[in-house]
């Protein structure tokens, strides 16, 4: 015999309640996330071996001009596209929304147990990041990532034409090697992040409905059941009577009335009802023993003896022909604000 108690609550952030745990509402709320960490550690420090790579050779090659100039601009657009990702809100609309065309991927509402809320066209929590991304961000997010690619690639290759050039010292080459370590890794997630997201475009799928789509088994066919429940919605006032026990139901009823049957189906009748072959469902007799099982659904708009507060009460009663009436065992599931199960 067991209890077991679930409160259904929700929180003022239109979810359910997390005890007292606030939602973030940007990338730079705290904790942080370890990836944060190594995401600024490793852009400071590769940007510094790069400048200061091409500081110390710039008169050198004389496409350090052009090569530093061009990756200048694009650290300050990504900077502010960085710093816009994270002090934004993705739960509140933006000038990038607009950008996104309003079909049911971009307008879709997902609820995000990181923000504690709904976000439009939710694609994925990013944790380099530390937000998550939906319509009001992805644009923004996937100019970071593009513009990463290019940022990377060009030190990667740049580093190779430095460490040819012959314009530096054992030390320098040292440096342009640890150089090259760091960046090249880094150009390879991007260059796969971005044509993962690719993809998802041209499939038109989010992160979330990628990652759902995975769990889904390949080729498998749904198993038919070997047994199931007729319903019978003709109305009864009275409780459930079956072989061997009887539950008469006084104690569920509310003002709301109106009550279901439901009955056992043999396998034979399961494969009339699906339209199977005979036999289909993996069965050809009946059960020797079987159980009945009956259920009385009472909806109830007020509270019910039985109920204990609004909603509907659902009585299963089991009843073996080996066990005696009074000593059958009844489950009541009460769907109610505070939901109480016992058996």
């Amino acid at each position: 015999r067991f209890a077991r108690r679930r409160s259904n609550t929700m929180s003022t952030k239109g979810g359910p309640s997390t005890g007292g745990r606030v939602g973030r509402t940007r990338g730079f709320d705290r904790p942080y996330t370890q990836e944060q960490y190594i995401c600024w550690g490793g852009q400071i420090i590769s940007l510094s071996l790069f400048y200061a790579l091409g500081g110390s050779g710039f008169s050198a090659n004389a496409f350090n001009t052009v090569v530093l100039g061009l990756h200048g601009s694009i650290v300050l657009v990504s900077l502010g596209l960085w710093l816009f990702l994270e002090t934004h809100d993705p739960t509140e609309p933006s000038c990038w929304s607009r950008r996104l065309p309003d079909s049911e991927r971009w307008t879709k509402l997902s609820y995000d147990r990181m923000h504690m809320k709904k976000i439009e066209g939710l694609d994925h929590f990013c944790p380099w990041l530390n937000v998550s991304i939906g319509r009001s961000n992805y644009l923004p997010f996937i100019l970071l990532v593009a513009l990463g690619l290019c940022q990377f690639g060009l030190q990667a290759v740049v580093g190779l034409l430095w460490a040819l050039s012959g314009a530096y010292t054992t030390a320098g080459l040292v440096f342009i090697v640890l150089h090259e370590v760091m960046v090249a890794p880094i150009w390879c997630m991007y260059v796969m992040l971005f044509g993962f997201h690719v993809y998802l475009g041209v499939r038109g799928l989010s992160t979330y409905g990628y990652l759902m789509e995975m769990k889904k088994p390949k080729g498998s066919k749904p198993k038919a059941p070997k047994a199931g429940i007729r319903r019978d919605d003709r109305p009864s006032d009275s409780g459930v009577s079956g072989a061997g026990g009887s539950a008469d139901g006084g104690g569920v009823k509310g003002e709301g009335g109106g009550s279901a049957k439901f009955s056992k189906l043999s396998a034979s009748e399961v494969d009339e009802e699906l339209g199977l072959p005979s036999g289909a469902s993996g069965e050809t007799e009946e059960p020797s023993s079987p159980s009945a099982i009956e259920l009385a659904v009472d909806g109830a708009e007020g509270g019910g003896s039985g109920g204990g507060g609004n909603g509907d009460t659902v009585t299963v009663t089991d009843t073996d022909t080996d066990v005696a009436p009074a000593e059958n065992e009844a489950l009541v599931v009460a769907s109610t604000n505070d939901e109480t199960i016992s058996m």
